[in-house]
Protein backbone atom coordinates (compact mmCIF):
# COMPACT_ATOMS: atom_id res chain seq x y z
CA UNK A 1 0.00 0.00 0.00
CA UNK A 2 1.50 3.41 -0.66
CA UNK A 3 1.22 6.35 1.09
CA UNK A 4 -1.72 8.00 -0.79
CA UNK A 5 -3.76 4.91 -0.27
CA UNK A 6 -2.76 4.99 3.08
CA UNK A 7 -4.42 8.74 4.05
CA UNK A 8 -7.76 7.85 1.96
CA UNK A 9 -8.26 5.34 5.53
CA UNK A 10 -7.82 8.52 7.85
CA UNK A 11 -10.94 10.17 8.49
CA UNK A 12 -11.48 13.61 7.11
CA UNK A 13 -12.84 15.72 10.39
CA UNK A 14 -9.12 14.00 11.70
CA UNK A 15 -7.14 14.91 9.16
CA UNK A 16 -8.17 18.25 9.93
CA UNK A 17 -7.01 18.60 13.44
CA UNK A 18 -3.72 17.17 12.70
CA UNK A 19 -3.19 19.31 9.73
CA UNK A 20 -4.10 22.52 12.73
CA UNK A 21 -1.57 21.22 15.29
CA UNK A 22 0.67 21.33 13.34
CA UNK A 23 0.19 24.78 12.03
CA UNK A 24 -0.23 26.23 15.38
CA UNK A 25 2.87 24.54 16.60
CA UNK A 26 5.38 26.08 13.53
CA UNK A 27 3.58 29.61 14.48
CA UNK A 28 4.68 29.58 17.84
CA UNK A 29 8.12 28.43 17.04
CA UNK A 30 8.07 31.40 14.80
CA UNK A 31 6.96 33.71 17.45
CA UNK A 32 9.49 32.76 19.51
CA UNK A 33 12.37 32.64 17.29
CA UNK A 34 11.35 35.88 15.99
CA UNK A 35 11.16 37.08 19.97
CA UNK A 36 14.89 35.76 20.59
CA UNK A 37 16.76 37.45 17.40
CA UNK A 38 14.69 41.09 17.84
CA UNK A 39 14.15 40.99 21.95
CA UNK A 40 17.00 40.15 23.60
CA UNK A 41 16.45 38.99 27.35
CA UNK A 42 18.18 41.28 29.60
CA UNK A 43 21.27 39.82 31.86
CA UNK A 44 20.82 40.26 35.40
CA UNK A 45 24.50 41.68 37.37
CA UNK A 46 25.55 38.99 40.05
CA UNK A 47 26.09 40.72 43.89
CA UNK A 48 27.95 39.10 46.60
CA UNK A 49 27.16 39.85 50.15
CA UNK A 50 29.89 41.43 52.06
CA UNK A 51 30.95 43.25 55.34
CA UNK A 52 32.96 46.27 55.06
CA UNK A 53 36.19 47.42 57.99
CA UNK A 54 37.36 51.34 57.31
CA UNK A 55 41.54 51.26 57.41
CA UNK A 56 42.64 52.39 61.19
CA UNK A 57 46.20 53.91 62.41
CA UNK A 58 47.68 52.43 65.49
CA UNK A 59 50.53 52.59 67.17
CA UNK A 60 52.16 48.80 66.92
CA UNK A 61 54.77 47.23 69.13
CA UNK A 62 57.40 45.09 67.29
CA UNK A 63 57.31 41.66 69.52
CA UNK A 64 59.81 39.07 69.24
CA UNK A 65 59.34 35.58 70.84
CA UNK A 66 61.19 33.00 72.13
CA UNK A 67 60.85 30.08 74.96
CA UNK A 68 63.43 30.29 77.35
CA UNK A 69 63.99 28.28 81.02
CA UNK A 70 64.68 30.28 84.59
CA UNK A 71 67.41 29.41 86.47
CA UNK A 72 68.71 31.08 90.23
CA UNK A 73 71.03 33.84 90.23
CA UNK A 74 72.40 32.14 93.29
CA UNK A 75 72.28 28.57 93.97
CA UNK A 76 75.42 26.83 96.06
CA UNK A 77 76.05 23.59 97.08
CA UNK A 78 76.82 23.12 100.57
CA UNK A 79 79.70 21.13 101.23
CA UNK A 80 81.59 19.65 104.09
CA UNK A 81 84.46 21.95 105.25
CA UNK A 82 85.64 19.18 107.93
CA UNK A 83 85.40 15.35 108.19
CA UNK A 84 83.26 14.09 110.88
CA UNK A 85 80.19 12.12 111.71
CA UNK A 86 77.10 14.28 111.39
CA UNK A 87 75.37 14.59 114.95
CA UNK A 88 72.46 16.81 114.21
CA UNK A 89 70.62 18.06 110.77
CA UNK A 90 67.92 21.05 111.12
CA UNK A 91 67.08 21.37 107.56
CA UNK A 92 65.39 19.59 104.87
CA UNK A 93 63.94 19.84 101.48
CA UNK A 94 62.05 22.27 100.58
CA UNK A 95 62.35 23.96 103.37
CA UNK A 96 63.13 27.91 103.66
CA UNK A 97 66.33 29.07 105.31
CA UNK A 98 68.24 32.33 105.73
CA UNK A 99 71.81 33.32 105.14
CA UNK A 100 73.58 32.75 108.20
CA UNK A 101 70.98 29.70 109.47
CA UNK A 102 72.67 26.37 111.19
CA UNK A 103 71.61 23.22 108.50
CA UNK A 104 73.29 20.97 110.07
CA UNK A 105 76.30 20.17 112.95
CA UNK A 106 79.25 17.95 112.39
CA UNK A 107 80.92 15.98 115.41
CA UNK A 108 83.73 18.81 116.80
CA UNK A 109 85.11 17.31 119.38
CA UNK A 110 88.49 16.28 117.79
CA UNK A 111 88.97 19.86 116.69
CA UNK A 112 88.04 21.17 120.28
CA UNK A 113 90.74 18.77 121.74
CA UNK A 114 93.44 20.14 118.91
CA UNK A 115 92.37 23.62 119.55
CA UNK A 116 92.50 23.52 123.37
CA UNK A 117 96.38 21.97 122.23
CA UNK A 118 97.19 24.27 120.07
CA UNK A 119 96.21 27.34 122.81
CA UNK A 120 98.56 25.43 125.27
CA UNK A 121 101.67 25.72 123.14
CA UNK A 122 101.46 29.48 122.34
CA UNK A 123 101.06 30.34 125.83
CA UNK A 124 104.40 28.15 126.20
CA UNK A 125 106.05 29.69 123.68
CA UNK A 126 105.17 32.94 125.46
CA UNK A 127 106.46 32.23 128.53
CA UNK A 128 109.55 30.68 126.40
CA UNK A 129 110.02 34.20 124.48
CA UNK A 130 109.15 36.36 127.93
CA UNK A 131 112.25 34.16 130.14
CA UNK A 132 114.04 34.39 126.78
CA UNK A 133 113.79 38.14 126.19
CA UNK A 134 114.98 39.12 129.74
CA UNK A 135 117.89 36.71 129.32
CA UNK A 136 119.14 39.15 125.98
CA UNK A 137 118.43 42.30 127.97
CA UNK A 138 120.80 40.62 130.75
CA UNK A 139 123.55 39.40 128.41
CA UNK A 140 123.44 42.77 126.34
CA UNK A 141 124.14 44.86 129.60
CA UNK A 142 127.19 41.98 130.42
CA UNK A 143 128.37 42.48 126.79
CA UNK A 144 128.77 46.15 127.20
CA UNK A 145 130.66 45.85 130.25
CA UNK A 146 133.01 43.20 128.71
CA UNK A 147 131.73 40.31 130.76
CA UNK A 148 130.19 38.24 127.96
CA UNK A 149 131.13 37.12 124.87
CA UNK A 150 129.53 38.31 121.38
CA UNK A 151 128.66 34.43 120.63
CA UNK A 152 126.65 34.66 124.14
CA UNK A 153 125.03 37.92 123.16
CA UNK A 154 123.95 36.04 119.06
CA UNK A 155 123.19 33.30 120.33
CA UNK A 156 120.44 34.52 122.83
CA UNK A 157 119.03 36.58 120.21
CA UNK A 158 118.63 34.25 117.61
CA UNK A 159 116.96 31.80 120.53
CA UNK A 160 114.75 34.89 120.94
CA UNK A 161 113.72 35.36 117.39
CA UNK A 162 113.39 31.41 116.81
CA UNK A 163 110.94 31.14 119.59
CA UNK A 164 109.27 34.25 117.99
CA UNK A 165 108.84 32.18 114.58
CA UNK A 166 107.63 29.79 116.38
CA UNK A 167 104.67 31.90 118.20
CA UNK A 168 103.95 33.00 114.91
CA UNK A 169 102.92 29.57 113.84
CA UNK A 170 101.25 28.49 116.67
CA UNK A 171 99.27 31.27 116.31
CA UNK A 172 98.27 30.60 112.69
CA UNK A 173 97.61 27.07 113.45
CA UNK A 174 95.30 27.85 116.18
CA UNK A 175 93.36 30.20 113.93
CA UNK A 176 92.87 27.06 111.37
CA UNK A 177 91.86 25.18 114.31
CA UNK A 178 89.35 28.02 115.19
CA UNK A 179 88.11 27.87 111.34
CA UNK A 180 88.07 24.12 111.75
CA UNK A 181 86.07 24.07 114.69
CA UNK A 182 83.30 26.43 113.24
CA UNK A 183 83.22 24.65 110.33
CA UNK A 184 81.78 21.96 112.61
CA UNK A 185 78.66 24.29 111.54
CA UNK A 186 77.01 23.65 108.28
CA UNK A 187 75.51 27.45 107.42
CA UNK A 188 73.60 28.45 104.45
CA UNK A 189 75.30 31.12 102.65
CA UNK A 190 72.25 32.76 101.20
CA UNK A 191 68.63 33.50 101.64
CA UNK A 192 66.53 30.92 99.91
CA UNK A 193 65.18 26.81 100.07
CA UNK A 194 66.53 23.91 100.28
CA UNK A 195 66.85 22.01 97.35
CA UNK A 196 68.23 18.40 97.99
CA UNK A 197 69.41 17.23 101.51
CA UNK A 198 72.59 15.22 100.83
CA UNK A 199 72.70 14.02 104.19
CA UNK A 200 71.29 11.90 107.36
CA UNK A 201 71.85 11.75 111.20
CA UNK A 202 75.38 9.48 111.57
CA UNK A 203 76.72 9.80 108.07
CA UNK A 204 80.34 10.25 107.86
CA UNK A 205 81.54 13.20 105.58
CA UNK A 206 84.74 14.06 104.00
CA UNK A 207 86.16 17.56 103.13
CA UNK A 208 84.15 18.79 99.73
CA UNK A 209 81.23 15.77 100.29
CA UNK A 210 77.83 17.51 99.04
CA UNK A 211 75.87 18.59 102.05
CA UNK A 212 72.86 20.38 100.84
CA UNK A 213 72.03 22.26 97.48
CA UNK A 214 70.19 25.83 98.57
CA UNK A 215 69.00 28.27 95.77
CA UNK A 216 68.32 31.92 96.26
CA UNK A 217 64.16 32.35 96.24
CA UNK A 218 64.56 35.78 95.90
CA UNK A 219 65.84 36.82 92.31
CA UNK A 220 66.10 34.83 89.34
CA UNK A 221 67.42 34.93 86.09
CA UNK A 222 65.70 34.18 82.68
CA UNK A 223 67.87 32.58 79.78
CA UNK A 224 65.83 33.30 75.96
CA UNK A 225 67.54 32.15 73.26
CA UNK A 226 66.68 34.28 70.04
CA UNK A 227 68.33 33.63 66.34
CA UNK A 228 71.39 34.62 65.62
CA UNK A 229 70.32 37.25 62.91
CA UNK A 230 68.78 39.31 65.52
CA UNK A 231 71.62 40.08 67.77
CA UNK A 232 71.76 43.57 65.88
CA UNK A 233 68.49 44.25 67.36
CA UNK A 234 69.13 43.20 70.73
CA UNK A 235 70.19 45.32 73.52
CA UNK A 236 70.62 45.81 77.49
CA UNK A 237 67.56 47.73 78.39
CA UNK A 238 65.06 46.56 76.27
CA UNK A 239 61.75 45.28 77.58
CA UNK A 240 60.73 41.58 78.10
CA UNK A 241 56.77 40.31 79.06
CA UNK A 242 57.42 37.00 80.61
CA UNK A 243 54.87 34.40 81.12
CA UNK A 244 55.05 30.88 82.45
CA UNK A 245 52.98 27.15 81.69
CA UNK A 246 51.93 27.37 85.50
CA UNK A 247 50.70 30.77 85.26
CA UNK A 248 49.61 31.38 81.97
CA UNK A 249 46.95 34.19 82.58
CA UNK A 250 49.97 36.40 84.11
CA UNK A 251 52.59 38.54 82.53
CA UNK A 252 55.40 39.70 84.46
CA UNK A 253 57.81 42.45 83.01
CA UNK A 254 61.72 42.51 82.70
CA UNK A 255 64.54 44.09 80.83
CA UNK A 256 67.35 42.46 79.28
CA UNK A 257 70.51 42.86 81.78
CA UNK A 258 72.93 41.06 79.67
CA UNK A 259 73.50 39.47 76.24
CA UNK A 260 75.94 36.23 76.34
CA UNK A 261 78.98 37.53 74.67
CA UNK A 262 79.25 33.72 72.32
CA UNK A 263 76.73 32.30 70.30
CA UNK A 264 75.91 29.02 71.02
CA UNK A 265 77.45 26.85 68.63
CA UNK A 266 74.85 24.09 68.58
CA UNK A 267 71.58 26.54 67.73
CA UNK A 268 73.41 29.41 66.54
CA UNK A 269 71.39 31.48 69.29
CA UNK A 270 71.97 34.37 71.14
CA UNK A 271 71.14 34.40 74.46
CA UNK A 272 69.40 37.16 76.24
CA UNK A 273 70.20 37.23 80.30
CA UNK A 274 66.71 38.62 82.30
CA UNK A 275 67.11 38.89 85.48
CA UNK A 276 63.98 39.31 87.75
CA UNK A 277 62.20 39.18 91.36
CA UNK A 278 60.83 36.16 91.70
CA UNK A 279 57.30 35.57 91.14
CA UNK A 280 55.56 33.75 93.42
CA UNK A 281 55.00 29.87 92.65
CA UNK A 282 58.22 30.83 90.23
CA UNK A 283 60.88 27.51 90.02
CA UNK A 284 64.02 27.14 88.94
CA UNK A 285 64.11 24.94 86.09
CA UNK A 286 60.50 26.12 84.73
CA UNK A 287 60.36 27.09 81.31
CA UNK A 288 59.30 30.64 80.41
CA UNK A 289 57.62 32.47 77.14
CA UNK A 290 59.62 35.16 76.67
CA UNK A 291 58.16 38.41 74.07
CA UNK A 292 60.98 41.26 73.84
CA UNK A 293 59.84 44.49 71.85
CA UNK A 294 62.24 45.85 69.52
CA UNK A 295 60.72 48.42 67.97
CA UNK A 296 57.82 50.44 67.34
CA UNK A 297 55.78 51.25 64.30
CA UNK A 298 53.52 54.49 65.08
CA UNK A 299 50.60 55.16 62.98
CA UNK A 300 50.81 51.56 61.03
CA UNK A 301 47.82 51.58 58.70
CA UNK A 302 46.02 48.24 60.26
CA UNK A 303 42.75 46.03 58.86
CA UNK A 304 41.63 42.75 59.93
CA UNK A 305 43.07 39.53 58.44
CA UNK A 306 40.25 38.72 57.00
CA UNK A 307 40.54 41.86 54.36
CA UNK A 308 43.69 40.28 53.17
CA UNK A 309 43.50 37.63 50.18
CA UNK A 310 46.06 36.03 47.89
CA UNK A 311 45.98 36.11 44.34
CA UNK A 312 48.09 35.51 41.89
CA UNK A 313 49.45 38.83 41.52
CA UNK A 314 50.24 38.76 45.47
CA UNK A 315 48.21 39.96 49.14
CA UNK A 316 45.31 41.94 48.06
CA UNK A 317 41.96 43.82 49.30
CA UNK A 318 39.13 44.89 48.01
CA UNK A 319 38.50 48.69 48.40
CA UNK A 320 34.38 49.54 48.17
CA UNK A 321 33.30 52.15 45.94
CA UNK A 322 30.39 52.52 43.99
CA UNK A 323 28.96 49.42 45.25
CA UNK A 324 32.08 47.51 43.73
CA UNK A 325 34.91 45.73 44.80
CA UNK A 326 38.04 47.26 43.12
CA UNK A 327 41.52 45.24 43.53
CA UNK A 328 44.10 47.08 45.41
CA UNK A 329 47.55 45.00 46.11
CA UNK A 330 49.36 45.41 48.99
CA UNK A 331 51.95 45.02 50.97
CA UNK A 332 52.03 43.57 54.56
CA UNK A 333 53.72 44.03 57.44
CA UNK A 334 53.24 42.59 61.42
CA UNK A 335 50.49 40.64 62.31
CA UNK A 336 49.03 41.03 65.73
CA UNK A 337 46.38 40.07 67.63
CA UNK A 338 44.26 39.48 64.50
CA UNK A 339 45.33 42.53 62.57
CA UNK A 340 47.51 42.88 59.60
CA UNK A 341 49.84 46.01 59.53
CA UNK A 342 49.66 47.41 55.70
CA UNK A 343 52.72 49.17 54.63
CA UNK A 344 51.75 50.05 51.15
CA UNK A 345 48.42 49.96 49.10
CA UNK A 346 46.28 51.62 50.99
CA UNK A 347 45.60 54.74 53.30
CA UNK A 348 43.67 55.84 56.37
CA UNK A 349 39.92 55.11 56.11
CA UNK A 350 39.82 53.43 53.11
CA UNK A 351 36.63 51.06 52.78
CA UNK A 352 37.29 47.68 52.38
CA UNK A 353 35.91 43.81 52.14
CA UNK A 354 35.63 42.08 55.17
CA UNK A 355 33.77 38.92 55.28
CA UNK A 356 33.04 37.73 51.77
CA UNK A 357 36.44 39.36 50.74
CA UNK A 358 37.68 35.80 49.62
CA UNK A 359 34.44 35.19 46.95
CA UNK A 360 35.23 39.07 45.12
CA UNK A 361 37.40 39.79 42.13
CA UNK A 362 38.07 42.60 40.80
CA UNK A 363 34.99 44.96 39.64
CA UNK A 364 32.77 42.85 41.65
CA UNK A 365 29.66 43.70 42.11
CA UNK A 366 28.45 43.82 46.15
CA UNK A 367 25.65 44.79 48.69
CA UNK A 368 26.93 45.90 52.06
CA UNK A 369 25.94 43.72 54.47
CA UNK A 370 24.38 45.82 58.06
CA UNK A 371 25.95 44.31 61.37
CA UNK A 372 23.81 44.67 64.14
Amino acid sequence: MNVNSAFMFIPMRRFSLIIFVVHACLSLAALAFGTQENEPAEKKETTTVVTVYRAQTKDLTIREKSIGWVESISAPQVVAEVEGRVLEVYADTGQHVKAGELLAKIDDEKYRYDLLAGQADIKRLEALIDFQERSVKRLLQLYGRKAASLDKKEQAESQLATFKALLSAAQARTKDLERLLKDTEVISPVTGRVDNRHISVGDYVKVANPLFDVFNDTRLRVYLPFPEAMTSQLKPGLQVLLTTPLFPDTTFKGKIKILRPAIQSASRAVIALIDIDIPEGWRPGASVNGTIIVGRHPGAVVVPESCVVRRPVGEVVYVIRDNHAHEQVVTTGERQDGLVEIRTGLKESDIIAADGAGFLSDQAAVRIREEH
